[in-house]
């Protein structure tokens, strides 16, 4: 098997660090084209990565094994469903789409065609996440109590001006940026029994959705959640948090490092080496493995679409004022 050719669509922001995991793994993938609807956008990662900087994907899809779609919200689901109906295996930015129909009618194309469809929720893939995860599953601390997570940011209308519009954000800030750490609370966690969720728009009424938003969670397992997501924090920082309460110690991700607390000692349960490589370059090659060995993403969309069912029934819980149950 040669090289994987590879279609990228969208050339904004997120798309330089998607180019620097393919830099780093182009002994096995090769990305031929670029695509954005804005020429400066393209030609620049095109010129990055050697690929044909082009305004449009119609007509190439022929052209690819796959594409990784790093385009806003709204435009996953046309993009994702044109790649899959061409025959192309499909890595897409989070969330999969905005609306459960499409997210379902992309979920049957990719298993009628036998096509491999992966959602990039990269910090599946950071090393501290990822011990975390392996530490709670072996019960090393005892059991869960509680879990709980933060993203908080301060966003503005002139740096994300397409995710003022609930349609083409899918919905507010827990829909685009919480998803991520909801699904780093299921993947330790595992499956939400109840959920509750309150929002508001201090500091963010530029958005149509919620700028501001506290979720509750109930899981399976009785261990309870709470999660914190805003795009309206000022002096503060977008990197993620992520703490459990176990029956024998305490555990939290800071930073890059992952820190137990039992026994009046805290212990460094991971410290990265100096020569870690970036969590989106080992996605970029989980993705490029899975695609030569035929193995199943870990974050494949079925798998990605259970932080997205949370969301939409803490949404619903918004709405009516009520815990809602999944």
């Amino acid at each position: 098997m040669g090289k994987l050719r590879v279609g990228l669509i969208g050339c904004g922001g997120i798309s330089r660090s998607h180019a620097s995991g393919y830099q780093a793994v182009a002994d096995r993938a090769q990305v031929v084209w670029c695509c954005d609807p804005n020429q400066a956008a393209a030609t620049e990662r095109a010129a990055a990565l050697g690929a044909r900087a082009v305004s449009s994907y119609d007509g190439l899809l022929g052209d690819v094994d796959a594409v990784d779609i790093c385009t806003p919200h709204h435009l996953h689901y046309p993009a994702a469903r044109a790649a899959l109906q061409a025959g192309c295996h499909v890595l897409v930015e989070k969330p999969l789409a905005n609306q459960p129909a499409e997210c379902d009618e992309l979920l049957a194309l990719a298993a009628a065609a036998g096509k491999t469809l992966m959602v990039a929720y990269v910090l599946r893939y950071a090393p501290a996440f990822e011990r975390l995860k392996e530490v709670l599953t072996a019960g090393t601390y005892g059991e869960l109590i509680q879990i709980a997570s933060s993203v908080e940011a301060c966003v503005t209308a002139e740096a994300l001006p397409w995710a003022a519009r609930r349609d083409q954000l899918g919905g507010g800030v827990m829909f685009s940026h919480g998803c991520h750490t909801i699904d780093l609370m299921l993947d330790c966690a595992g499956p939400v029994r109840r959920v509750a969720m309150l929002g508001n728009n201090v500091n963010a009424t530029w958005m149509e959705g919620e700028g501001t938003a506290q979720l509750l969670l109930e899981f399976a397992s009785g261990a309870l959640g709470h999660h914190t997501s805003s795009w309206a924090l000022r002096h503060t920082h977008a990197i993620p948090t992520l703490r459990a309460w176990c029956s024998d110690g305490f555990l939290e991700v800071a930073g890059s490092k992952l820190l137990a607390y039992a026994n009046r000692e805290t212990t460094v349960l991971w410290d990265p080496p100096a020569a870690e490589q970036p969590a989106m370059t080992r996605q970029i090659a989980h993705f490029v493995d899975c695609l030569a060995s035929g193995a199943t993403p870990r974050t494949n969309a079925a798998a990605a679409m259970a932080s997205l069912q949370v969301i939409w029934a803490a949404y619903e819980s918004c709405r009516s004022g009520q815990m809602i149950s999944l």
